[in-house]
């Protein structure tokens, strides 16, 4: 999506996903608008999201869910950050069983 667009608009990592058919993930980009829109995005909310995202993917899920409930604070209809949340909150969940086992 990213190399199709161009920097004409602004797209945003939702990570790596592994797509049907295929047998290594590929990145997946979601379409946030016209780079003009993204004057309209609260500050440094993409800075917030990449890190976030960061943070899930290298298992920091304490980071990552703090990351991903700051961008719900701005942008409390965002479908991804409530999904990664709450995927963060059960891997930490399943990782905290773990370890008191």
């Amino acid at each position: 999506t990213r190399q199709l667009v161009g920097a004409e608009f602004t797209t945003r990592s939702l990570g790596p996903v592994q797509l049907r058919g295929l047998s290594i993930a590929s990145p997946i980009h979601e379409l946030l608008g016209p780079r003009s829109l993204a004057a309209e995005l609260p500050a440094h909310y993409l800075e917030l999201w990449d890190a976030a995202l960061l943070a899930y993917q290298e298992g920091r899920l304490a980071s990552a869910q703090e990351g991903f409930a700051r961008c719900l604070a701005l942008r409390p209809d965002d479908g991804p950050a409530q999904t990664l949340l709450r995927r963060a909150e059960a891997l930490g969940r399943t990782v905290s069983f773990r370890e008191r086992a």
